[in-house]
């Protein structure tokens, strides 16, 4: 059987974790294209079996909570009548981060559907002991979800965004968007402390998978085919 040494294993990974293409990688390196999505996969598939284990019984006060907007192998409305939509088109990651440490508490990739939502929220709750505080953006289904989660059990706040069209040309600058963000705190159960809420660790969290995972930027040749492979990186 044809395996790869472990300190080839290593770079081959090191590479596609600083956002180098599977293909840019095997010509570095000199390694088949097809061994890298299979290693990719399996320490993908590893790199999940280990956070679920580690990420148990934690204590986190602060919770933010996001969806960050992919897709795989073609975008929504490219997804035609004979495609398997579960498997293609838009895909979203929930991601839930601690505001202490930053970390990653739980995660889901898929569709930006209830059940997602509802398989989100209630792998955040097995994993926590305490009653944490939690703000989100103002994704409608997460009420319900946290609800049936969480219970009373729970300090949850919603900051929501909308956008306003800039029109005064002073303030326009090259290659940002002409339009500026209106936020609303509002309270849904419990006592959230809207004064410093905040969803910004999340949306750094965000940024920071789209600047390491090639297939989660905006716009990239190195999109993933499959979901599976989608959910490894």
């Amino acid at each position: 059987m044809n395996v790869l040494p472990t300190e080839m294993r290593v770079r081959v990974i090191s590479s596609l974790v600083e956002s180098v293409s599977i293909r840019a990688t095997a010509r570095l390196l000199d390694v088949n294209k097809d061994t890298i999505v299979k290693l990719g996969l399996d320490v993908g598939e590893g790199c999940a079996r280990l956070h679920d284990r580690l990420m148990r019984d934690l204590e986190v006060p602060a919770l933010e909570i996001d969806e960050m907007w992919s897709f795989v192998w073609k975008k929504e409305k490219r997804v035609s009548e004979g495609d398997d939509r579960e498997q293609c088109g838009d895909q979203w990651l929930f991601l839930a981060t601690a505001d202490s440490s930053k970390a990653i508490v739980a995660y889901v990739v898929g569709k930006r559907t209830v059940a997602n939502t509802d398989l989100f929220i209630r792998d955040i709750r097995a994993r926590i002991l305490n009653r944490p505080s939690i703000i989100s953006d103002g994704f409608k289904p997460y009420i319900d979800a946290i609800d049936r989660a969480f219970g009373t059990d729970v300090d949850y706040g919603m900051l929501v965004k909308s956008f306003e069209i800039e029109k005064d040309p002073d303030k326009l600058h090259h290659g940002e968007p002409a339009e500026k963000a209106v936020v609303q705190k509002r309270r849904v159960q419990g006592t959230p402390d809207l004064e410093h809420a905040s969803t910004s660790f999340a949306e750094r969290n965000n940024l920071t998978v789209r600047m390491h995972a090639r297939r989660f930027a905006r716009r990239t040749s190195g999109t993933s085919k499959k979901l599976e492979n989608h959910r490894a990186a």
